[in-house]
């Protein structure tokens, strides 16, 4: 089921460009929003979300690269390898 959400997550890039567009600049509104609620509350804010910090696309790649390269490959091949010795 992990692995269905963390696809879920990063498909957006396969979409078509004006689709996936429009998912991403709501993606990052919703992050740059959660950074400036955390500001505005004095708590620290979380990487992703400081819109002082990256623009857009930085954004998106960091997310894509955490999400892919932190989360979903290696599950991915845990998976394969608990398939592939059965």
């Amino acid at each position: 089921m992990e692995i269905i959400i963390k696809c879920a997550d990063t498909s957006n890039v396969l979409k078509p460009f004006n689709v996936a567009k429009k998912w991403a600049m709501r993606v990052t509104d919703e992050f740059f929003l959660q950074g400036d609620r955390e500001k505005a509350c004095g708590m620290p804010l979380t990487p992703m979300c400081d819109r002082t910090c990256q623009g857009r696309v930085a954004l998106q790649k960091g997310f894509v690269d955490f999400v892919i390269g932190v989360g979903l490959l290696p599950e991915v091949q845990r998976e394969s390898s608990s398939h592939s010795t059965t």
